[in-house]
């Protein structure tokens, strides 16, 4: 049971483990050789935390760097729409421009239909004029 239990804990397989320990277990009396064994069990496990911890941080890493590009991104784009909003203002000026041309158009013409429709009033006047006069003799 212990052993297993070690297993799991360090990682390794049982056959490696049960095979390291017969060859330990053949050598009882020299305490050294188990404290090897274990040492080097536990130097493993550091190696296998270290490792992990590096995966760990380069993950981290890569993440922060997509992260800081996404920030920057936003940011680009948010720039570049305020500058589309400010061009926007400028497009404002020039259709408000077209728009005040087209009423000064507009305008023009409405005062050239008054002015015909005046001279057609003041000829159609004079002809009844011409009309209405009762010659003197």
């Amino acid at each position: 049971m212990a052993m297993k239990s070690l297993c799991i804990l360090f990682e390794i397989s049982f056959w490696e483990y049960s095979s390291k320990f017969y060859t330990l277990a053949q050598d009882h009396t020299d305490k050294k050789n188990v404290q090897e064994f274990v040492s080097l069990l536990l130097h493993r496990k550091v190696e296998q935390v270290s490792e992990e911890a590096e995966s760990f941080r380069a993950s981290l890493d890569k993440y922060l760097s997509r992260h800081q590009k996404r920030i920057q991104e936003a940011q680009e784009r948010a720039e570049l729409l305020g500058r589309a909003s400010g061009d926007s203002h400028v497009l404002r000026i020039f259709d408000e421009e077209a728009q005040a041309v087209e009423s000064v158009r507009r305008s023009s013409r409405l005062l050239e239909e008054s002015f015909a429709t005046g001279v057609t009033i003041l000829t159609k006047y004079s002809e009844q004029r011409d009309h209405l006069k009762v010659p003197v003799f």
